[in-house]
């Protein structure tokens, strides 16, 4: 039997009352609940996981698989999330602000059509900003739950939780608030060191 390192749930890189316009209480009912569920879940896929290699019994494969890939993929489009923000707000500049340009014809084009990605479906999901390896474009990427419409070859470098957990308390239904309050905490700094780190890659 392989020993593997139980994933652990990240601290906040910022205090729990830190965000405009989203709450203490959601940020630590959506960090230490719901971001501590999906942890939970990888790891008690990847023993069940183990249990079937050792056993050989590969009958609940897909189950595995399934919870699997909706856990981990949680995990990784929320430590995103709670790094992307923190920040300022407004706009980016530099090189992530001209590739912006360069891509959407405007930033408030490329907010304009996130926004709309985040209100698109009214079902649980993420819309993400992607860096595209094999055309070294900037996109915008709707996926629902955490692993349904994915993408492949790309790298999110913005993600925004748009399930009912990360705005409802605060802003009820209207998720277009949500969203307002989403791009006025966005620490730009950390979205520009992931496309530097995926331009590289």
């Amino acid at each position: 039997m392989t020993e593997h390192a139980q994933h652990e749930l990240p601290d906040l890189p910022y205090d729990y009352d830190s965000l405009k316009g989203i709450s203490e209480d959601v940020v630590r009912f959506h960090h230490d609940k719901h971001h501590a569920s999906y942890i939970k879940g990888r790891n008690s896929a990847e023993e069940q996981l183990q249990t079937a290699r050792d056993e050989g019994d590969w009958s609940q494969i897909r189950l595995i698989k399934e919870n699997e890939s909706f856990n981990q993929s949680g995990q990784v489009l929320h430590n995103i999330y709670w790094q992307n923000l923190g920040g300022p707000g407004g706009r980016p500049d530099g090189d992530l602000l001209e590739q912006i340009e360069t891509d959407f014809g405007s930033f408030d084009t490329f907010k304009e059509e996130f926004t709309e990605v985040c209100t698109a479906s009214g079902r649980s999901g993420w819309a993400l900003l992607l860096y595209d390896m094999s055309d070294g474009r900037l996109h915008t990427g709707l996926v629902d739950f955490h692993n349904q419409f994915s993408w492949w070859n790309v790298v999110p470098i913005l993600a925004c939780d748009v399930w009912e957990h990360a705005y409802y308390y605060d802003q009820g239904p209207d998720r277009g608030k949500y969203v307002d309050a989403f791009f006025n905490n966005i620490n730009w700094d950390d979205v520009s060191q992931r496309l530097e780190a995926a331009q590289a890659a």
